[in-house]
């Protein structure tokens, strides 16, 4: 299984902090986040593409230093056009049948990402009680600004998922298991 972590976002929401660090490379109790990400991966993840823009040269830096993944690679996202496109860029470099995406900035438990990789396909996500204000999407799939009565409770927005490798036509997967965390 390969992953794809995506890190070539800008990080605007946590300046000033991250005008000479990328979000990436914060760190919370003594380590970077990309750290923790990269040691919380299942064992059947074999090999990393790590989506690099906003101050790249550091991320790879650090990846070069890392001793969680031989096998792993910086794929530059020259323009930033969001994260299908920071995705899209990786399918070249993707080896194995199986892939699993998360961001660069996200925390997860070990347990979660093991469960989530022994579905054929599957979405990491959390029941939340105001998924409008949280910018998610709640029940009818439909995302807004405010809760409403339809969508006080929902699921948050996935930003961890796991599919086999998808063909050039037709559909991907022919199921989809969500795992919830809780």
């Amino acid at each position: 299984m390969d992953a794809i972590l995506l890190a070539a976002g800008l990080g605007t929401r946590l300046r000033p902090h991250t005008l000479t660090t990328p979000k990436p490379l914060l760190p919370v109790q003594g380590r970077p986040i990309l750290d923790w990400i990269l040691g919380a991966l299942p064992r059947e993840v074999e090999r990393v593409l790590v989506v690099v823009n906003y101050l790249a040269e550091q991320v790879e830096a650090y990846l070069q230093d890392q001793r969680h993944f031989a096998h792993w690679r910086a794929v530059r996202q020259e323009q930033p056009r969001g994260t299908g496109d920071a995705f899209r860029s990786c399918t070249p470099y993707l080896e194995a049948d199986r892939v699993l995406v998360l961001n660069g900035d996200d925390l997860i438990g070990a347990a979660d990402l093991s469960a989530l990789v022994h579905h054929p396909a599957g979405l990491l996500v959390r029941p939340v009680e105001q998924p409008g204000r949280s910018r998610t999407r709640g029940s009818t799939g439909s995302s807004s600004p405010e809760p409403t009565a339809a969508s006080s409770i929902g699921w948050s927005k996935s930003r961890i998922w796991t599919a086999r490798r998808w063909p050039t036509s037709g559909p991907t997967c022919s199921r989809v298991t969500c795992w919830t965390t809780s």
